[in-house]
């Protein structure tokens, strides 16, 4: 009996100090996170204890850890679309359900820089029908979403094909919508391709 009482509280000490080495390593990287967006906006003291308060329940919105939600708001802040802690956060809840819903795993920080080259490129245009920075980000999103929903192309295409080629085809002239279509068109063409190749082939083998 008694060894089963000194292997039982083992156990317990052993998941114990497991639970605390977590709890220190989550509160290290969410301190890394804090000083990160200190050094890009003027939050401090009161006010970064209030905004981590808030990146934490607009994570438990969009089922996302506070900290990612804080180092969203960072990359947004890095870029000039953040210098309102609020427009930052509101940005980076955006992110975030854009790693939601993209048909690849993606961190927030790519989700974020995915959409602020996008704000980059076309912002001075999509402003016009969608006014904010926010209202912009949520029809970048939105578009990409669409079109992959549609079109047997995925997120992470559209996304990466779009990173490459916006500067070059705004400076063409093209939109933002026309480049997501050619993006698109271009991706189906290519799969097809090699659809109909890989079809020839296992004819001839045969």
């Amino acid at each position: 009996k008694r060894k089963v009482s000194y292997g039982l509280l083992n156990a317990v000490s052993t998941a114990t100090k497991s639970a605390v080495k977590g709890m220190v390593a989550n509160t290290i990287d969410l301190d890394k996170s804090q000083v990160e967006l200190s050094k890009v906006t003027e939050l401090s003291g009161k006010s970064m204890e209030e905004f981590t308060d808030k990146a934490f329940e607009a994570g438990r919105m969009v089922a996302k850890t506070g900290k990612e939600m804080i180092d969203a708001s960072t990359e947004f802040s890095k870029s000039g679309f953040g210098d309102d802690p609020k427009m930052a956060l509101n940005l980076a809840k955006i992110a975030t359900m854009y790693q939601n819903i993209a048909d690849e795993e993606i961190s927030a920080g790519d989700a974020s820089n995915f959409i602020v080259s996008q704000l980059k490129v076309f912002g001075s245009e999509l402003s016009e029908v969608y006014g904010d920075a926010e209202g912009q980000a949520t029809h970048v999103v939105d578009a990409v979403n669409e079109v992959a929903n549609t079109f047997a192309v995925s997120s992470g295409d559209i996304a990466g094909n779009l990173g490459k080629a916006s500067a070059a085809a705004h400076n063409a002239g093209m939109s933002y919508e026309q480049l997501i279509g050619v993006m698109t068109g271009m991706t189906e063409i290519n799969r097809n391709a090699g659809k109909s190749a890989r079809a020839n082939y296992c004819l001839y083998v045969q």
